[in-house]
């Protein structure tokens, strides 16, 4: 699909938007489902199985799914360098969605069936593109009849330290995690070099050389466990409850925690540089880098910055991960194309928060989804 680089300039370039259709399932009257996969790649698959298929059967729907600027095979610029990152926004992106809308080529049974304003146009999607989902419906109601938002953290937040609270509630052995954060927060603000390279080495991260990036490895685990509840290794600790297992077979809890993150580092093959050094790879502006695209949006638009929380609140984070730790890196990455700290009020005020005024929106969240405070539950 021929779209355009720049909604809101002089110049009508335009840049190829990969998208995926099925048909199969469509017959007139029937709804059309538009799934973005927000800020990872497109895939066939989307439109080939799952509950996108299974609602198109239920209902006689067409499905289509179309990619994220900056994401996958859908690039309005020949690199991620800093300048070139100027397209890539909330605004941008829900402009492509109309215009897919209102110029994306139809199936023949479709455009048979009737003038193309009067289709059923239900835009899914979850995280953020759940966001974007409901958005779409906030500011197109014209063109979308409804939409469905999969824990859409839609009110953006500078410092989300409550994404530790939620994680920590559904963890079993909260205390424990805790209690050995608070030994390696020990060990780190003692200054002594030996003791903190000695540490590192336990728990097979000592190619990192800011501590702040060791302290914030510790609890990436964690997180995935709870927010996907779904097993991130290939192996042990498959499971919250295998994860707190650790805990019970070690006596002190900084060991069980080091032998949680080198299994979880050897199972999922992962280079330690690579994962968990916050600054690798800012001068890295080739094509397909989600990861730089999402960075990118996080520091222009919405923060989301997973911060440990402030004594006297618990936390499982170490106190290095602070503010600076998650947004450092983003001059480092992006230079003065973007300015720290991020405006997150200009995004809720202009999409409405947690408060947004809308109706044919079903969102959904998970009870134990670290999101769901910054999405709409009744």
């Amino acid at each position: 699909f021929n779209q355009r680089v720049d909604h809101f300039g002089f110049y009508k370039d335009t840049f190829p938007q990969l998208y995926f259709m099925n048909d199969t399932h469509y017959k007139p009257g029937g709804p059309v489902y538009l799934y973005s996969p927000g800020e990872s790649s497109n895939r066939v698959a989307t439109v080939k199985r799952g509950f996108l298929l299974t609602l198109a059967k239920e209902t006689n729907g067409l499905v289509f799914s179309l990619e994220h600027r900056y994401y996958g095979k859908s690039n309005p610029v020949p690199d991620l360098s800093p300048r070139n990152m100027r397209y890539l926004s909330v605004a941008q992106a829900l402009e492509d969605t109309a215009n897919f809308i209102l110029t994306a080529p139809l199936p023949a049974a479709v455009a048979r069936a009737g003038p193309r304003d009067k289709l059923r146009w239900i835009v899914v999607g979850g995280s953020y593109a759940g966001n974007l989902a409901a958005w779409m419906r906030l500011k197109y109601p014209e063109l979308v009849f409804a939409a469905y938002s999969s824990s859409g953290p839609v009110r953006a937040k500078y410092d989300y330290y409550e994404y530790d609270l939620a994680v920590r509630e559904r963890l079993p052995c909260r205390d424990q995690v805790q209690a050995a954060i608070e030994q390696v927060d020990a060990v780190l603000a003692s200054d002594d070099a030996d003791q903190i390279a000695l540490a590192q080495n336990i728990f097979g991260l000592q190619a990192l050389d800011r501590v702040a990036d060791f302290a914030g490895a510790l609890v990436d685990q964690i997180s995935y466990l709870v927010q996907y509840y779904a097993p991130p290794l290939k192996g042990k600790a498959d499971t919250i409850e295998d994860f707190c297992q650790y805990f019970s077979n070690h006596t002190q809890p900084i060991d069980a925690l080091a032998a949680a993150t080198k299994q979880y580092i050897s199972a999922n093959k992962y280079n330690v540089l690579e994962r968990f050094d916050t600054y690798r790879g800012a001068s890295n502006y080739t094509l397909g880098q989600a990861g730089r695209s999402w960075f990118y949006q996080t520091c222009t638009e919405f923060g989301y910055w997973q911060t440990a929380p402030r004594f006297p609140m618990p936390s499982l984070r170490s106190k290095l991960v602070d503010i600076e730790y998650n947004e450092g890196p983003c001059r480092a990455f992006f230079g003065s194309q973007v300015r720290t700290p991020v405006d997150t009020d200009r995004i809720n005020f202009a999409y409405g928060a947690d408060t947004l005024e809308v109706s044919r929106v079903y969102f959904v969240n998970g009870e134990f989804d670290p999101w769901r405070k910054l999405s709409v539950s009744s």
